[in-house]
């Protein structure tokens, strides 16, 4: 009996460590467009719950990761400023390749309250080509709570297993 009691205790302990951890969830939206008018812009929301998110979890942080593409043309340089929800985030030159960039207080919190996050690129200067936007936030799952008669069975078979083994040590 002992030796089902500690299987039982490992068993609860490895399920409760297993919902402690984050898991990251990602979600792509593919842009696919050519900025080529000063101050053209487009704008779209990421939506996680779609991807593993559940209203009641917790992103912890998140990032967006833009594939941006500069056709190398006579331009001396080409500029796009990002928006996450109202925030600006600044005003960026455009080179081939990805722009990573941590999403700020503002847009984890828009997250956490519906699994949505705004977002929008302007053309400051220049022309380029915009392809997917990647989103990845860093998601710990809410606990799940334990009804009160579970607990206390749970209880009840706790001092049961110590009766037994204060019974197994005096015989």
């Amino acid at each position: 009996m002992l030796k089902i009691m500690k299987i039982a205790m490992a068993s609860c302990i490895f399920a409760v460590s297993l919902s402690a951890h984050a898991i990251p969830v990602t979600d792509v939206v593919s842009v696919n467009n050519f900025f080529n008018n000063f101050n053209e812009y487009r704008s779209w929301t990421h939506d996680i719950t779609n991807d593993g998110f559940s209203i009641g979890d917790t992103v912890n942080s998140a990032s967006l990761s833009f594939q941006f593409s500069d056709d190398g043309d006579w331009w001396a340089g080409e500029w796009a400023r990002i928006i996450v929800n109202v925030t600006n985030l600044g005003t960026f030159e455009i080179d081939s390749g990805a722009l990573g960039l941590n999403v700020n207080a503002s847009g984890v919190a828009s997250l956490n309250d519906d699994g949505t996050l705004f977002v929008s690129v302007r053309n400051r200067g220049g022309d380029f080509y915009l392809g997917n936007v990647t989103l990845t936030a860093d998601v710990t799952a809410a606990a799940v709570s334990v009804s009160e008669p579970a607990t206390l069975a749970l209880f009840g078979l706790g001092l049961m297993g110590l009766g037994f083994s204060r019974k197994k040590l005096s015989a």
